[in-house]
């Protein structure tokens, strides 16, 4: 039988300060063990816990049998001289009125259990002060003796948890409503985070959960707090899991909630509206296990942060979504992250259908059509932005960050990526830190599958939900090239058998005899199918032939919904394919294409079923799948795919609501091998999640101005030193014991640097402060090198500076830089025909000549600037292709094309803020306004009034169609609407376009 004695006090007479969530500790815990266990439990809380009260509830433990199990737990003021303080201490007689931790040591011993465990949720320090040392927290008093302690535990089957260790606070905090150690052992003990096994909890792993958790919190918070365990067990003692009941619900109603079922209408106690819950209900069947757990055991619409590892189509976005929306239509506001623009756009889409006027969707990636303006001023429940627009946001507006109070960041193992992921840990840095805010928001991660997670779930103060089920059962196979596969099934176990029959083929033998064959036979069996191709040619190249062997319908879906005019050559071999049923997806083609595609694939029975695609298709785009084939395991210029990002792709197929059962095939006719394959990306773990924080390729720069900025721009060394130190990979360090922090001799080298580069000065007393341009670069997100580099280019620009030398200024940039455009670098010709074109296009010769500028690639900066030149001219799409292509075989680089314009768009507006920095001038003063929405739709510059206006309202094919007609204007459009630009554009088309121009006039 178990007996208990659980003392909590907050209300103390003064001069003792008062606590705030002691009685809760004792009631929860108290509650628990009375609801869920045969048991005889007595709560002492406030004026209850008197001296005599506490010393009489204990002596009557002296009366339990040997193998009653006795939990003891006090909540409240240590003393100095390590004493428990009652509500009836008298300051001017501590030694007469508060009980020492030798005369609880003689109380204990006189306790014949067998099983004994006390926790003592405070500390013993100096006087009673309790300041508050991090608000809303405060302290129980700290530093301990462990000798005095270490007489709780004399014998055996006696085990103490303590607070803190010696000099440490016990802390308690609003946002938990419990001390830091109550709050986790009342989450351990109802078996969080797979504690439980069978219904049982092995105690000592639990007490090692909670000091982890307690640690994990207190570092939330500014604070440490080790929380210490005395004595031991024999064997290894388990408890049954507490399950709250009418005792508990007597004491917190707030927190009784039926848990959630299948049935969308269980989530009513939630606070959700009946119309969200019905447009729930008509877009899926129900909540999976996966979603029910998150609520259930997770707290996930209780406000607690939890990061979900799990596999594509497992319903893992849904339990972002709802934590978000639910935070979002009950009083607060939620921000929904993703990795990539079209992701952005796509959810924007979505949720505008299924919430309609119930929830205020806004967006923010970067673009024109960017509603950042009801993002500043508040008008929105529910945000849509990607990361680096996000982290911009929370640096030069820290204020917005204040109304939040729950992010939800998909695709969250992109902070293991090279070139992005020190971006992603900076933000979420600023997230567990409170920035701007004192408290960290609600924190929603989300994951496909990886290995380990290194503590990042420790990191962000979160939960962790991990698995590898799929809702759809999946089937991996490796198809070699001669037709043989070995299949892994759903359950384990292995098969191998004949699958199909090669095939002859002309031109290239490597997985072409293969893949027409294995398509064949699922397109034959009425699967849609994915088929993944290493790069943009791949995907032209298969969807042609799969085309032209597979002989299917039309798929006119997709058809008759592709945007007409200004088409690449990508875009007229897409129609050709999908003649024959067959498209590809790649970024040659434009967003509207692109869409089409998506929306064409994505419905059941359509008459487009195999869709050939790069790699970005598996981040997150839905187009389900039965089947997904894998041809090509390298990228182009880096290496081997990852065993995640192969798992990611092959997660495409069997999606919950579009199939019953997935199947993914790699063809290993080449590289790799069958058997690298099967023992690698088939029966492989997924890669463990790792910082680039630190990597040599992040510039240290960039984050110390960033921490700056976000600082608010001026602050002591320390301060920021502090910021740094919270960033997952000092976190990871310091947790191993392999360091203390950011190092600072290179951190005082780097600040030297800043300063002699004018973007920051450092006062004698030791103040950092930013400079305008200092923080400019901060806060606009554009590397400190690019800063350089530009300050470095304008040398030889004229004081006066134009949008043709504004965008060759950007592609000195390291963002810029990072575009690839193909060329012939063999050839002489080509070298020489870009700088002379920039040349005609109005670009400063001085500058033209010194590309090479920083280690630059000419050629590459030179191309790429006349790509934007000409995507900004009346020049047709298929015509600059034509050009840019003429020394080389290739015809098809629009992708290349918007990818140049689209980069130089995101850096140009930093460009001019720097040229107007270092003296120079603009030839308008709204001329990096003009070029973004310019490099954004294609528009030609005549037409800059109406680009301004309609932004990507109008594709670049429908600004050409206008502008061959003079219609050029707002008010043409506007005086024309009924007549020509009818004709153009169709009657439908010119009313919204003349509702838009009145709207904004």
């Amino acid at each position: 039988m178990l007996k208990g004695v659980f003392i909590g006090i907050d209300r103390y007479q003064a001069p003792i300060n008062r606590l705030s969530c002691c009685v809760a500790d004792a009631n929860a815990l108290g509650s628990l063990f009375a609801d869920t266990h045969e048991s005889a439990v007595t709560i002492l809380v406030d004026e209850q816990a008197t001296e005599l009260g506490i010393r009489q509830k204990l002596e009557l433990l002296q009366n339990v049998a040997p193998d009653d199990f006795v939990v003891v737990s006090f909540s409240g003021h240590g003393t100095p001289d390590h004493r428990l303080v009652p509500v009836d201490a008298d300051p001017a007689d501590i030694e007469g009125t508060c009980i020492s931790l030798g005369e609880l040591a003689e109380l204990l011993d006189a306790i014949p259990s067998n099983k004994l465990v006390v926790f003592l949720d405070c500390c013993f320090s100096g006087g009673f002060g309790g300041e508050r040392v991090f608000a809303p927290s405060a302290t129980r008093q700290m530093t301990e003796d462990r000798s005095t302690l270490e007489t709780l535990v004399r014998g055996m089957g006696r085990v103490v948890l303590t607070a803190s260790g010696a000099g440490e606070p016990a802390l308690e905090t609003e946002a938990y409503g419990h001390g830091l150690l109550s709050y986790h052992l009342i989450e351990g003990l109802q078996g969080a985070e797979s504690l439980a096994s069978d219904g049982l909890i092995d105690l000592m792993q639990l007490f090692n959960w909670v000091s982890n958790k307690v640690i994990d919190s207190a570092h939330l918070i500014g604070e440490k707090q080790t929380p210490t365990i005395y004595g031991s067990f024999e064997g290894t003692p388990s408890l049954a899991v507490l399950s709250p009941g009418p005792a508990y619900a007597a004491v917190f109603p707030e927190r009784m909630t039926a848990p959630v079922t299948a049935d969308w209408a269980s989530l009513g106690p939630y606070g959700l509206p009946q119309g969200i819950i019905d447009a729930w209900a008509a877009e899926m069947a129900g909540l999976n296990d996966l979603q029910q757990q998150a609520i259930n055991a997770y707290g996930v619409l209780a406000g607690k942060s939890l990061f979900v590892v799990a596999p594509t189509g497992s319903g893992k976005t849904m339990i972002g979504e709802l934590a978000a929306v639910q935070r979002a239509t009950t009083g607060g506001r939620a921000v929904m992250l993703l990795p990539l623009r079209a992701l952005v756009n796509d959810k924007y889409d979505y949720f505008q259908r299924v919430y309609g006027d119930q929830v205020k969707v806004v967006r923010a990636s970067g673009e024109h059509r960017d509603q950042t303006g009801d993002l500043y001023s508040g008008h929105y429940d529910l945000a849509l932005l990607t990361y680096e627009k996000f982290l911009n946001i929370a640096i030069a507006s820290p204020y917005v960050m204040r109304s939040i109070t729950t992010v939800v960041i998909d695709e969250v193992q992109n902070i293991a990526d090279p070139t992005r992921g020190a971006s992603l840990e900076f933000l979420l840095t600023l997230l567990r830190s409170g920035h701007a805010r004192g408290e960290a928001v609600q924190i929603i991660a989300l994951s496909a599958v990886i290995g380990d997670t290194n503590g990042m779930e420790q990191w962000l103060g979160a939960g962790l939900l991990k698995t590898t089920e799929r809702p759809v059962p999946l089937r991996e196979s490796v198809v070699d090239a001669y037709g043989n596969a070995r299949h892994l099934m759903p359950e384990g176990a292995e098969g191998q058998d004949h699958f199909v029959d090669r095939v002859a083929v002309s031109g290239s033998q490597d997985s072409k005899p293969i893949l027409i064959p294995l398509v064949q036979r699922l397109v034959g069996e009425n699967k849609k199918v994915i088929v993944f191709r290493a790069t943009k040619g791949d995907t032209e190249g298969a969807a042609s032939y799969l085309s032209q062997m597979l002989r299917l319908p039309p798929a006119n879906s997709a058809l008759t919904a592709l945007p007409a005019g200004d088409l690449s050559a990508s875009s007229q071999a897409l129609r050709r394919a999908l003649q024959g049923g067959v498209g590809f997806h790649n970024s040659d083609l434009d967003r509207d294409e692109r869409a089409a595609l998506e929306s064409a694939f994505r419905v059941r029975n359509s008459d487009l079923r195999v869709l050939v695609s790069t790699t970005t298709l598996a981040m997150g785009v839905n187009t389900p799948a039965e089947a997904v084939v894998i041809a090509g395991l390298r990228h182009p210029f880096a290496g081997p795919y990852s065993v995640a990002e192969y798992k990611n792709m092959a997660g495409r197929a069997g999606r919950p609501g579009f199939a019953t059962f997935g199947e993914s095939y790699i063809v290993a006719s080449d590289s790799p091998s069958p058997t690298e394959a099967w023992n690698r990306y088939v029966l492989g773990t997924p890669e463990s999640i790792e910082s680039h924080f630190l990597d040599p390729d992040t510039d240290p720069q960039t984050v110390i101005v960033r921490a700056l900025a976000a600082l608010g721009g001026s602050v002591e060394e320390q301060e920021l030193i502090d910021l740094l130190g919270n960033s997952f990979a000092l976190w990871r360090l310091s947790n191993h014991g392999h360091g203390q922090g950011w190092d600072i001799d290179s951190l005082r080298r780097d600040l030297q640097s800043l300063v002699k580069s004018a973007l920051l000065d450092q006062e004698p007393s030791g103040q950092i402060t930013l400079t305008a341009l200092g923080q400019f670069a901060g806060e606009s997100g554009i590397e400190i090198r690019s800063v350089a580099q530009v300050s470095s280019a304008l040398r030889f620009v004229p004081e006066q500076i134009t949008l043709a030398d504004l965008v060759l200024l950007a592609q000195v940039t390291v963002e810029v830089d990072g575009v690839y455009i193909p060329r012939n670098a063999r050839s002489l010709q080509e070298q020489q025909r870009w700088p002379q074109t920039l040349v005609h296009l109005g670009c400063s010769t001085s500058l033209v000549r010194n590309l090479h500028m920083s280690g630059g690639d000419t050629m590459q900066r030179a191309k790429k600037a006349v790509a934007c030149l000409r995507f900004i001219s009346p020049m047709p799409l298929q015509d600059i292709e034509a050009e840019l292509t003429r020394h080389m075989r290739d015809s098809g680089i629009a992708g290349a094309i918007r990818s140049a314009a689209s980069r130089t768009r995101d850096v140009v507006t930093a460009v001019a803020q720097i040229s107007l920095y270092r003296g120079h001038s603009l030839e308008r003063d709204s001329l990096a306004d003009e070029a973004v929405v310019l490099l954004e739709t294609g528009a030609r510059t005549a037409m800059i009034e109406l680009a301004l206006a309609l932004g990507a309202a109008l594709t670049r094919a429908e600004y050409l169609a206008l502008a061959k007609s003079e219609i050029v204007t707002p008010a043409h459009v506007i005086d024309l609407a009924t007549g020509p630009v009818a004709e153009i554009l169709g009657s439908e088309r010119a009313k919204d376009l003349l509702d838009i121009l009145r709207s904004r006039h």
